[in-house]
């Protein structure tokens, strides 16, 4: 680990001279994450709104001539959402948080390349650096984020089809309860397995992608590539554990810890100040609660 504190320092400073000197990434970054919250609030929206006329076209089929109301009162689990047509509502969820996710990495990765070759194009707020990669995660390279983006969600949403599938195994008693756990567990674990090996590379996959314009496909051939070249493995110790360097993100986890804790720690004074002025603080906290 001390051998790589230096590599760790060199990165945490190259990137925060790289990222300060061109500053509307954050706010980029902000923005997009309004984005997402307010995508994800509207894909409830959806699934609850699928929900309801699931229930009550199948309860008029079931009872025709009754009011709403009295459909709704009759919750039978014959009548709940064709799980064909949830899947595909989490698989929109998962891929399009993906998709965000993935283009404001390749418009990072894109605008510290610039930074790195040619530091006039990196400089400023909204500097050329910026808006070229905003124009080539958008255009070129977005079929690419969309392709890799969908390849995670479908891994996702293989993920929660297993752990649901444990738990209904676990509330559910069987004779074989024994043997369906040991299968559950061999799939779990291969499936995690592969879940993690994809989300890993694909971070590489996406550094290419902004920095070549390789598609998706191109740019894991690539990064077997250069790990070939360069001997680098997963399992590597010394100087070709570099691709296994976790020191970064383990700062960065501490600082995002530090930042929630003052925030929320802010806002929870903000909002008790205001509710010394205010009994009913319900506005206030629709504008605040989501800050942390």
């Amino acid at each position: 680990v001390w051998n790589l504190i230096p590599f760790t320092s060199i990165n945490i400073h190259t990137a925060l001279e790289g990222i300060g000197n061109n500053c509307g990434t954050y706010l980029l970054a902000i923005f997009f994450s309004y984005v997402c919250l307010l995508y994800v609030l509207l894909w409830f929206y959806v699934l609850f709104g699928l929900g309801f006329y699931e229930h009550f076209r199948c309860e008029d089929m079931k009872h025709p001539g009754e009011t709403p109301e009295e459909n709704f009162e009759d919750t039978g689990d014959d009548c709940s959402m064709n799980l064909g047509t949830f899947l595909l509502l989490l698989l929109s969820l998962y891929w399009t948080v993906h998709v965000i996710i993935n283009f404001l990495r390749v418009m990072v990765a894109g605008v510290m390349a610039t930074f790195l070759w040619a530091k006039d194009d990196a400089r400023g707020c909204c500097s050329l650096a910026i808006w070229g990669s905003i124009f080539r995660g958008l255009t070129y390279s977005f079929g690419s984020i969309c392709f890799g983006s969908l390849v995670q969600g479908a891994v996702s949403v293989l993920r929660w089809i297993i752990s649901s599938g444990r738990k209904n195994r676990d509330e559910t008693s069987s004779d074989n309860l024994c043997c369906g756990g040991l299968c559950f567990c061999i799939v779990d674990c291969l499936v995690n397995l592969g879940g993690d090996l994809l989300d890993y590379f694909s971070q590489w996959n996406f550094i290419y992608i902004a920095l070549y314009g390789f598609s998706y496909v191109e740019s894991g051939k690539a990064v077997m590539n250069l790990f070939e070249m360069r001997n680098w493995h997963l399992t590597a110790r010394g100087s070709q554990s570099i691709i296994t360097e976790r020191l970064t993100s383990y700062v960065l986890g501490c600082v995002t810890f530090c930042i929630g804790i003052i925030t929320g720690a802010s806002v929870l004074i903000i909002e008790r100040i205001i509710t010394l002025r205010n009994p009913d603080p319900e506005f206030e906290s629709y504008v605040f609660g989501p800050l942390p």
